[in-house]
């Protein structure tokens, strides 16, 4: 399910145009204060998906244009703040951002039906959250996720509890030293609007780690690498997807970022 499923961590294939299009990333500009990410493609064939990203003056996400789906995501903002408090897409439909004192986001509703409801242990840290579905007029309780982080406030794990709190599985995760460019990204990546589980794993845009992930363990095995410029831009990333009982390679999904300097 391509909307608010959660299913956490299901490597959706993300973004992009034909294999003609796919430039060398390396061959890219030094980054600077003014570089920002502008596009990301996935896959190295034929009818592969894009994103094209756009900013407003404020160098914030403004726009993002799914060239698969023909959907174009569209923020709204409040005054200055950083982050949206409503996406509206044509396939995806709306989502919307409910956000505390100090710009936690408390509760996510949108998509096909959906809502996500967070509490904090302190700063800006998740503790927990809980997933609602619509059933008619009423919000019916689904699942509830339990997070632990360590010394560098990186997610590295979490529990998923169905609503009578029976624990259904636990995921694990390990970082690189590599930072985390897609932060910005995070709220456009609700119910994985833009396939990136495996680069932004569930609750990035909540969490908002300082590093990428290396390995993600839960239903599946999910083996990360990347590959960076002389600037240090990351323009490349792979993910190795394997059966954690066999070891068998389920999938592998690869993604090239673009930027644009002035």
């Amino acid at each position: 399910m391509r909307y608010f499923c959660l299913a956490l961590l299901s490597l959706a294939l993300l973004i992009v145009a034909c294999q003609k299009d796919v430039k060398d990333p390396n061959t890219q500009p030094p980054v600077n204060s003014d570089c920002m990410l502008t596009r990301i493609v996935q896959g190295t064939g034929i009818d592969d998906t894009v994103y094209i990203i756009k900013y407003d003056a404020q160098k914030r996400v403004q726009t993002i244009i799914d060239s698969a789906y023909e959907d174009t995501m569209t923020a709204s903002y409040t005054g200055n703040n950083k982050y949206p408090d409503r996406v509206d897409a044509v396939f995806a439909g709306s989502v919307s951002y409910t956000y505390d004192a100090t710009g936690n986001p408390t509760m996510v509703a949108g998509g096909i039906g959906n809502k996500v409801e967070m509490q904090y242990a302190s700063g800006s840290q998740l503790s927990t959250a809980a997933l609602f579905y619509r059933e008619n007029s009423t919000w019916k309780p689904s699942l509830n996720y339990k997070f632990r982080y360590d010394s560098k406030s990186n997610l590295v794990g979490f529990d998923e509890f169905n609503s009578s709190q029976v624990l259904r599985g636990q995921t694990q995760i390990t970082y690189t030293e590599i930072q985390n460019p897609f932060k910005d990204l995070s709220p456009y990546n609700f119910a994985n609007m833009l396939g990136m589980d495996d680069v932004l794993p569930a609750f990035m845009f909540l969490y908002k780690s300082q590093y990428l992930p290396k390995t993600i363990t839960a239903r599946l095995i999910y083996e990360l690498s990347y590959k960076q410029n002389s600037a240090g831009q990351v323009t490349s990333s792979v993910a190795t997807v394997k059966n954690p009982s066999t070891g068998d390679i389920e999938y592998i999904a690869t993604r090239y970022y673009f930027y644009q300097c002035k």
